[in-house]
């Protein structure tokens, strides 16, 4: 039995998929493309490797093929992984993979954090990493010593010879046939061979016609390369009894009972042919006449057409089968072939009868049977129509039958569920149970107040990172997160060595010290990328100037303010200079925050101790009172909440909040129509540092932190009438509403605590007017969110004004009623329990919408009288 087709690419999918389903032997007759086999990917990429520049890509290309490892067993794979997460990490390139004086370990810990030494663990973790260099680069740098020697086509051949001779690539080749044979895989095991042999065929042929030849090596390259694209391995049939599948200018059938012509279409059977030559059709039977060998024309073309369209419709000797699509794959109506036409003039009792991919809705049992010949494809079809009838359609006594047939078979139940599922799929995971999640994140959660945030932002997310442990592979660039915490050090620095003297430091002192400590840090970060190369180094120009504009924008602040740093980079935690903040959660237990504030400022007044929390950003950062009773932006507030429970042991006095601000570090440029006087354009670079954040509304405070404050405020998110009162823009909050920030901050981070401890992992991104997680979450590839899909849908927050989020808080309050609500919160941590609704941050159900399905256990269909009431196969 053969099956024939004059253009292979459109059905050998549908033809190797069928013929798999219905297991049907068969052998599709077809060349090979062997390009991207190992042996072919390991030639390309070591000549790759070695002759340009051992660039990482073509390096890892040439270990993923495996026929590097060593025979031995010495490394293997997962080192190999993780060398290349090393060198990804490190910038490893070009010249540095020969020698091993340029790789050292990977520093761990932030930029301010001193560089600690490498325990034993890490040491023999880098020492294995140099073991596995080491394998690697021997081989390829004595393929380069050799290929730069070697000067002619035969050395260079001689060379490569060499390289897969010692590497073992024909006897690893030989194992993977023998390998593939014992799993049932001729085809695959005999391409194996067929490749060596035809490898070596290419290097006898390259030395053959110009082995004497000296041509530089990238050429020698290019035509190794050639030579492996035009390899076209051909398979032999491994047996007599199968379906024979080729083309009909390729596979010579031989003498088959019965042929099944696919595809004869108007413009494919015959192939239409188009006139792509510089000769005419006369020109070439005028040169023939000559007695010039010319290739075949048009009319030669045409009649080599007929007779292999001849030989297809009579090589069988019982039976032909020719069948012709209706339609192309963009809808368009399609011919049949004028073979077609000629078949039913020669015999008119010929019937022709459309052959459906899928059952029609309106055809009869008799019809329908033709789909139910082998369970396999019996399931295939079925499944659609389950889908219609799960969404009011109708389902008929011989579809309810097949799926009884299957549901009551052990053999098929497992694989009937696994459809059944997908036809139900909502790409939503179910909750962790309580002993599960105990065993992820331990019995008593410790957590950071953004990873608090997380859980906010996406519980699936936080669930990839603190569950799962998931990890972005590090690379070698200098990112925004990097540029953080170069800010941060060397800030924390500055105001160090200069202490109280920060106001009265002038602005080229204050400069000189900025640059020395940028240039201190930059070795740091990252593996000296900063040091890396010239590009790098004008970077670190960029940033000591950033960190010097900063600096000295922040010594005005110093002038100005009555309020001195008491703290940087002051750590909370169990060996912090604080201790951490506890939270008791609904079920009795606790969460512990822990964390770092980057500065804390102090100053005294008639109203006592107050203090004010300083985050430096290196974007732009507004504190949203929104954001805050949504549970997306905790950590200021948190930060200023374990300051005011902790300051009598830390500061030796209770303290009261005077407000939370950021800091933007960045070194902004001005446009301005004409020049500006020096002393104005310091005053417009002032006012492009305004933090901003929520302050104290108490005008006392506000002026102790700017002293020259007329007006509005250059430096604060606040300003002056004339009378004295504040200008209705300032960002202000009374002693009560910081009382009902603190108190509403400890009741989300509660319900968070309580959410994780009890596994919640649902795929629930936010959407607060355009912004989501989504837009740079790395983990989407692993939670699969898709809008589209009616199970994901994004948790809608709501964007209330100032005064109602004010108002919303002052009512929750008062719901409490609790007697904790009105006790000292300067000395002893509250314990609230947390309120349902709090600020709308509580995480709620987010399971797949309700739909009907299946019965999970798979019971048999009751009959059409027990099915419904309504008699027409509909479900009620």
């Amino acid at each position: 039995m053969a099956v024939v087709v004059r253009q292979s690419a459109e059905y050998n999918d549908a033809i190797h998929n069928v013929f798999t389903d219905y297991g049907i032997p068969f052998f599709m007759d077809q060349s090979k493309d062997v390009l991207h086999h190992p042996l072919s990917e390991f030639i390309r990429s070591a000549l790759e490797t070695v002759l340009y520049g051992w660039k990482h890509e073509a390096v890892f290309r040439c270990v993923k093929t495996e026929m590097l490892f060593p025979e031995d067993g010495r490394m293997d794979r997962e080192r190999y992984d993780r060398l290349e997460n090393y060198v990804l990490a490190a910038g490893i390139e070009g010249r540095q993979w020969k020698s091993p004086k340029g790789w050292k370990p990977l520093l761990r810990g932030g930029v301010e954090d001193e560089p600690a030494e490498a325990d034993a663990r890490r040491v023999a973790e880098f020492e294995d990493l140099l073991k596995a260099r080491k394998e690697l680069v021997s081989p390829l740098a004595r393929l380069e010593r050799a290929i730069a020697k070697a000067g002619t086509i035969r050395g260079m051949c001689e060379a490569l010879f060499d390289f897969l001779d010692r590497s073992g690539a024909a006897s690893r080749l030989e194992r993977r046939s023998e390998s593939d044979l014992a799993e049932g895989r001729p085809g695959s095991a005999r391409i194996h061979r067929q490749l060596w042999d035809g490898v070596m065929n290419l290097l006898d042929q390259l030395v053959e016609m110009a082995g004497e030849e000296e041509v530089p090596a990238d050429l020698f390259a290019g035509m190794v390369e050639t030579g492996l694209e035009s390899l076209k391995l051909s398979a032999v049939p491994p047996s007599l009894d199968q379906v024979v599948v080729g083309t009909m200018d390729r596979t010579r059938t031989g003498d088959v009972r019965f042929s099944f012509v696919l595809g004869a279409s108007d413009g494919v059977l015959p192939m239409r042919m188009q006139e792509d030559g510089v000769l005419t059709e006369r020109e070439r039977e005028s040169l023939g006449d000559l007695g010039l060998e010319m290739a075949p024309g048009m009319r030669r073309k045409l009649l080599d057409e007929r007779y292999l369209i001849y030989r297809a419709f009579l090589s069988p000797s019982e039976g032909l089968w020719v069948s012709w699509p209706l339609a192309d794959e963009e809808g368009k109506g399609l011919y049949p072939s004028e073979y077609v036409r000629h078949l039913r003039k020669l015999y008119p009792w010929l019937e022709s009868r459309p052959a459906a991919a899928f059952p029609e809705k309106d055809e009869g049992e008799r019809e329908l049977l033709e789909y139910m010949e082998l369970p396999q494809r019996t399931l295939s079809y079925l499944m659609p129509r389950i889908r219609s009838w799960m969404e009011g359609g109708e389902l008929s006594g011989l579809w309810r039958d097949a799926y009884n047939w299957f549901a009551v078979r052990p053999q098929w139940q497992s694989r009937l569920q696994a459809m059944l599922d997908s036809l139900s799929y909502a790409n939503q995971e179910a909750a962790l149970t309580r002993r599960t999640a105990d065993r992820l994140y331990g019995s008593r959660l410790t957590a950071s107040v953004t990873r608090m945030e997380r859980f906010v932002s996406c519980p699936f997310q936080h669930f990839a990172i603190h569950g799962l442990g998931l990890k972005e592979r590090k690379l070698y660039k200098l990112q925004a997160p990097d540029m953080g915490q170069l800010f941060h050090a060397a800030l924390s620095r500055v105001a160090t060595e200069l202490g109280e003297g920060w106001g009265r430091a002038g602005s080229e002192e204050i400069k000189a010290i900025s640059g020395r400590v940028v240039e201190e840090l930059s070795p740091r970060l990252q593996s000296e990328i900063l040091l890396s190369s010239g590009r790098y180094r004008y970077i670190a120009g960029k940033l000591k100037d950033i960190v010097s504009r900063a600096a000295v924008v922040l010594g005005e602040h110093a002038r100005r303010a009555e309020f001195q740093p008491v703290g940087l980079e002051v750590d909370f935690g169990p060996d912090g200079t604080l201790p951490p903040l506890d939270i008791e959660l609904p079920d009795g237990s606790s969460i512990r925050i822990i964390g770092r504030i980057d500065r804390v400022d102090a100053a005294r007044s008639d109203k006592g101790l107050l203090l004010r929390v300083l985050d430096y950003k290196s974007s732009a950062t507004q504190l949203r009172l929104e954001e805050v009773s949504h549970g997306l932006s905790l950590q200021m507030l948190t930060y200023l909440d374990v300051l005011l429970t902790h300051a009598e042991k830390w500061l030796g006095s209770a303290a009261q909040p005077a407000g939370v601000l950021y800091f933007h570090v960045h070194n902004p440029v001005l446009s301005v129509p004409s020049g500006l006087e020096p002393d104005e354009a310091a005053a417009m670079l002032l006012k492009r540092f305004k933090m901003r954040g929520l302050l104290l509304d108490d005008a006392d405070t506000v002026r102790m932190m700017d002293g020259a404050m007329e007006g509005r405020s250059d430096l604060l998110p606040a300003g002056f009438k004339k009378d004295g009162t504040f200008l209705s823009d300032s960002a202000l909050a009374s002693g009560r509403q910081w009382e009902l920030l603190r108190s509403s901050v400890r009741r989300t981070i509660a319900t968070i605590g309580q959410s994780v401890k009890d596994g919640e992992i649902a795929i629930r991104p936010y959407r607060l007017g355009s912004k989501t997680p989504c837009q740079f979450c790395s983990y989407r590839p692993v939670c699969q969110f898709d809008p589209l899909n009616e199970a994901n849908e994004y948790l809608k927050l709501g964007t209330p004004g100032k005064e109602e989020v004010w108002r919303s808080l002052e009512e929750l309050a008062e719901a409490q009623a609790e007697p904790a609500c009105a006790a000292d919160m300067n000395s002893e941590p509250l314990h609230m329990d947390p309120a349902p609704g709090d600020m709308q941050s509580a995480p709620r159900d987010m399971g797949p919408a309700s739909r009907d399905r299946v019965s999970g256990d798979m019971s048999p269909l009751k009959g059409t009288a027990d099915r419904d009431e309504n008699g027409d196969g509909r479900r009620s």
